[in-house]
């Protein structure tokens, strides 16, 4: 039985001041980017996307990056640009090829 899937997790959490469009009103936000990654038996095995989110701190109302106005919109896009996904998101991906290289290297002196 093989069990892969994805989960997130939070990068990056970044306070930022904007008008709310459910209750209107100047608040905090929280921009939040979530990497995916694909797992294979729990192993992280690759990064599989960004997705940024805004959270109203007066409302708690939670929006995707492309839900929101055009000024938060470039504020999730750069903060994204900026942020990169951890060493061990690949961590299945380089137990494959040390595996590989140890395979070959058995093969070739064994």
């Amino acid at each position: 039985m093989v069990i892969i899937g994805h989960k997130s997790i939070l990068l990056v959490s970044e306070p930022v001041k904007s008008l709310c469009s459910s209750c209107s009103s100047m608040q905090l936000h929280e921009l939040q980017i979530y990497q995916k990654y694909v797992h294979l038996f729990w192993i992280p095995f690759l990064p599989a996307g960004k997705t940024g989110y805004c959270v109203c701190k007066q409302c708690e109302k939670v929006e995707k990056q492309d839900e929101v106005n055009s000024n938060l919109q470039n504020q999730c896009y750069n903060l994204k640009q900026q942020v990169k996904a951890p060493i061990w998101m690949y961590a299945g991906a380089i137990l494959l090829v040390l595996l590989y290289l140890y395979l070959t290297w058995i093969e070739k002196n064994g």
